[in-house]
């Protein structure tokens, strides 16, 4: 490495600052967030260099998609919402909001709006602009993919389907007032409000280029902490810091992000000095980073709320059988897949929602590796030992790494004496074959729209999202009363206990076969301080310095 290691004591000086006032059953009541950490002028200056493992498809907030790892970092590095996620707990907390109110019905929620907020070409942010930022995301004519997020609010259908012009339930009361009425409540609206798709845009802008908003430098014009400089497609993306950021401004003065999709040449360039942060442990060197005495300190691990599975076509014979899909979950050593083909990185997943929600009750009728029950559940069904079983076909999209993780779960099957057909196609046919019927299994995963544990249940498995994100037309009625008695729950404990219920019936459904949760694993450079990710992948930069050593002018 370019330089020694040192060991150091930072003193973090934390602040109680602020309280966020929300409404509540009819009444005002207060939430106090947990403190941010409050500026230190001696912490500013330097340019620091992070990797981007992609060119990012669109800097468009109404095309954002997590599975777009570039665009997933900058989107909140240039953009800003009514709220954002506290970087310790997640929780939705004011931003572009100073506050709001909730009616007794939980349906009506109305936004007090920060006054002098520009985007970064001057333009002011008011309500009017958050409004006509919605609608354009519930425009019938494009189909964004994240209009399902405000579909819920009074007259987002109509508006999707060309009825009307606008959205009745998005009403204008102010130049800094914005109220929302929504269809059915709903719990998670503050942190639906924190994805991306829903900040606000510079509409003047938009009228003159159309699609290809989000595409260049010039198009890129948002309110965040930072502000695009250059962008030289596959190969560099270069932010300044916004001088008239309104929230914390951020210490680092330049971000320069080269593109690397090598993670083994991102590696050498931290070692060399020559990255800040790189966003993976090149694949076959978790072992050689974590035995390293010196870039073992440099390691971040993180919980990510995303998981990987297989979706079964359970509308289909022989997986419409709920004992056969149980039997193919106790047949999969999960641990042994993890350890031997994943490096150790991650949690086995024998449920729905993955670690990383603290407070939540995980059922207790999860998926564990057990053979006898495999075996006991094929036998009740009239397949001993697979006996008579017709072949199941597993269909996963292109790369090394689904190959690998496929190929292990044939093995395991045919332990228990099915057999597994691997078919290996595009992503663009994996969706095609899932949705037309063709084929018994295929590899898909999900990551969190936002930060709670409705994301992995309602937009998946509620029959409302069948072809929207239930991608497998699963329908229970009783999971779905369970998953709207839920959003409509306001006290969080009982919201939990319902969302667990839900789950305990989903497992005992089975419509997928649940393999593992993600973990992030990431590395620093030597004099980065302030830096962690969040469990939707982010780095939050505007809290990230660089000690005095390595500030590069």
């Amino acid at each position: 490495m370019s330089r020694k290691l040192k060991i150091k004591v930072i003193l973090l000086i934390m602040l109680i600052i602020g309280v966020v006032v929300i409404g509540g059953c009819g009444k005002n009541e207060s939430l106090e967030s947990q403190p941010l950490p409050v500026r230190v002028h001696e912490r500013e200056g330097g340019v620091f260099r992070f990797q981007l493992s992609n060119d990012p498809v669109s800097l468009d907030p109404v095309s954002f998609d997590y599975q777009d790892p570039a665009a997933r970092q900058l989107m909140y590095l240039l953009y800003d919402g009514l709220i954002e996620y506290h970087p310790d707990t997640m929780e939705p907390i004011a931003n572009l909001a100073t506050s709001w109110e909730i009616s007794n019905d939980g349906k009506t929620y109305t936004f007090n709006i920060k006054e002098g907020v520009l985007f970064h070409n001057g333009k002011e942010v008011t309500a009017e602009v958050l409004k006509e930022s919605w609608e354009r995301l519930l425009n019938p004519a494009k189909n964004y993919p994240n209009s399902f997020l405000l579909q819920n609010i009074v007259g987002a259908e109509d508006l999707l389907s060309g009825r009307t012009k606008e959205a009745s339930g998005i009403v204008v009361l102010s130049d800094y007032r914005l109220q929302v009425e929504l269809e059915t409540p709903n719990s998670n609206f503050l942190s639906i409000l924190g994805h991306p798709a829903t900040f606000p845009v510079n509409m003047s802008v938009i009228e003159k280029v159309g699609d290809s908003y989000g595409s260049s430098k010039e198009l890129v014009i948002g309110t965040g902490p930072f502000q695009m400089v250059e962008w030289e497609k596959n190969k560099m993306i270069t932010l300044e810091k916004n001088n008239n950021y309104y929230g914390h401004e951020p210490y680092i003065e330049r971000l320069e992000m080269p593109i690397i999709k090598d993670n083994e040449e991102a590696l050498v360039l931290l070692e060399g000095g020559k990255l800040h942060f790189i966003n993976d442990i090149p694949f076959g060197k978790m072992n050689y980073v974590r035995n390293h005495p010196q870039l073992a300190e440099l390691v971040i691990e993180a919980p990510f709320l995303a998981s990987y599975y297989y979706g079964l076509n359970i509308n289909k014979p022989p997986l419409n059988n709920v004992k056969l899909r149980q039997a193919l979950n106790y047949a999969i050593d999960r641990e042994v897949i993890l350890q031997h083909l994943w490096e150790g990185i991650g949690q086995p997943l024998g449920g729905v929602v993955p670690p990383g929600f603290g407070n939540y009750k995980y059922p207790n009728n999860v998926y564990n590796y057990n053979l006898t029950n495999a075996k006991k559940l094929l036998e009740d069904i009239g397949y001993p030992m697979g006996f008579g079983l017709p072949d199941l076909v597993l269909t996963y999209n292109t790369s090394a790494g689904h190959k690998t993780i496929a190929e292990a779960i044939q093995q395991q099957l045919a332990q228990i004496g099915i057999k597994v057909i691997l078919e290996e196609v595009s992503w663009e046919e994996l969706m095609t074959n899932m949705q037309e019927g063709t084929g018994d299994m295929f590899r898909l995963g999900w990551i969190a729209d936002y930060p709670d544990v409705d994301s992995f249940l309602f937009p998946s498995f509620h029959t409302q999202t069948i072809d929207k994100g239930n991608f497998l037309s699963y329908s229970n009625n009783l999971v779905d009363d369970l998953l709207l008695q839920a959003r409509a729950e306001s006290n969080y404990e009982k919201r939990m206990e319902l969302y667990s219920l839900a789950e305990s019936y989903l497992i005992a459904d089975a419509p997928m076969l649940w393999l593992f949760s993600y973990e992030q694993v990431a590395m620093k450079g030597d004099y980065v301080e302030g830096l962690k990710i969040n469990s939707l992948g982010v780095v939050p930069l505007e809290f990230v310095w660089l000690e005095e050593q390595d500030q590069l002018q």
